[in-house]
């Protein structure tokens, strides 16, 4: 099923160090204006010192219309 983007949606986007086992900590959390239909471009600018190379870290994405909700619901 897909579903229309408004023109006035947004993307919350979460970076999350996720190395520890039941362990999470937001490193960053941002969110963008939705500018069209998918495909929707963007870039996330974060502190490099804040990264540690031997962790894991996951990128989370919503697609969210103006209410918080995920659309067609």
């Amino acid at each position: 099923m897909a579903y229309v983007l408004s023109s006035d949606g947004r993307l919350p986007v979460q970076i999350v160090s996720a190395s520890l086992a039941n362990a999470t900590e937001t490193q960053l959390q941002t969110t963008f204006e939705a500018q069209g239909q998918s495909p929707i471009e963007f870039f996330v600018e974060y502190d490099e010192s804040k990264v540690d190379e031997r962790m894991t870290y996951t990128a989370t994405v919503r697609i969210e219309d103006p209410d918080g909700q995920l659309p067609g619901r």
